[in-house]
Order: C-alpha cells, then structure tokens, then sequence
C-alpha cells in the first residue's frame, strides 16, 4: 500500500475511561477460566488476547441484567487481567452484539490496540437512519489498552459506507478508514512512538 507523508498531524484525543469505579469489586477469574478461553481461541496471527466476559467468567455476547461487562486479557498470568469501561458496558445495556475483532490487534511497548465492533437491528433505535434497507446498526470503537485502562481513541470506525483495514508496513503500523461515496475520505491512524495520530491520505 502506498505511504503518503503529509505535512499536517492531528494528535488524538484519547477519552479515558478508569478500569475501577468506586464502589465497584472486580471479580476474581479463575486459572482455570483463563486456561479454557485459552483453549477455546482459535489459531492465528495475532493470537486472541481479549475477550469480553460476564462477573461469572461466561462469554458476554448480549446483555445479562444488571452485570457489568469486562474484557478480559486470556494472555497473561497477571491477576489484573480484568479491564472495566462505562463506554462498553452501555452498548450492552444498549443492546448491541459486541465483538473483540482479534485480527485487528496491535501492539507497542505497553499498550495494545484493538477494535470493538458492534451492531444491532435498526428498529431498536427510532432515531436511527437506516444506510440502506434492510440494514441494521453498525459501529466500530478503536480502543487502547494501557496501564489498567481502556481508552476509547475513535468512535468513528464504521457505520454507514465506513469500512477499516490494518496497516502493517515494516516501520508503519496503524488503521486505515475508508469513507464511501464519489470522493471518499481515507484517514490512516498510525502508531508513532507512545502515540496514536490520524492523518488525510
């Protein structure tokens, strides 16, 4: 793919979401859940490394009344594998499917980047504009795992005639986000150092 260097950067700004909210007891996962998830992951590169699960450990695909929703690390030994957004846990409560997409994780240094997508009938919002009939609702959320936080960088990774791919081109490593239509906008979210910035291609 061909790399455009441009003159103008946009830092982004990342919206933080603290993994603990007061009053709030994390579960504890057991060895043995983890090693089941681990089991169960199918083979690939990237491994799988996140999944999203209910307090009891159970897969959370669609919304168990009044269970908050974590995503939980099956890739390290660590005790505080266990991740809490408000952001995530509300598309439940809005009930939308969620689903980790493996193939988009990437990695620097400490912090992992991977995309939530997510969709659910259009009937279940009356103030949703269907993109096509027939079509339902479909978003993608860029997050950032980091240092005991789930940082939501971009809400803007699909919907309507909004597609994403992942770029992985020796030293340039990120996003690209395609805008349909007679002249589309692509934007490209790259990784620089211990930053996130997107660019116009």
């Amino acid at each position: 793919m061909p790399t455009t260097y441009l003159k103008t950067k946009f830092f982004i700004v990342a919206i933080f979401f603290p993994i603990f909210s007061f009053g709030r007891d994390f579960p504890g996962m057991s060895e043995d859940i983890v090693a089941s998830y681990r089991a169960e992951s199918p083979p690939g590169i990237p491994p799988e490394k996140y999944v999203l699960v209910h307090p009891d450990g159970s897969w959370a695909v669609n919304m168990k009344l009044n269970d908050p929703i974590y995503l939980l690390n099956i890739r390290t030994e660590s005790a505080d594998n266990l991740f809490y957004s408000r952001e995530i846990d509300s598309l439940f409560k809005g009930d939308f499917s969620v689903l980790v997409d493996r193939e988009t994780l990437l990695s620097n240094g400490k912090t992992d980047y991977v995309i939530l997508t997510m969709s659910r009938p259009a009937e279940n919002n009356p103030y949703y504009v269907r993109c096509a009939p027939n079509m339902g609702e479909d978003r993608a959320y860029l997050l950032a795992i980091s240092d005991g936080k789930v940082k939501v960088v971009s809400k803007k990774f699909g919907g309507c005639s909004r597609t994403y791919e992942v770029i992985r081109e020796q030293e340039f490593i990120g996003y690209r986000v395609k805008e349909g239509g007679e002249n589309p906008e692509i934007l490209r979210y790259m990784i620089r150092g211990n930053s996130i910035v997107w660019e116009r291609e």
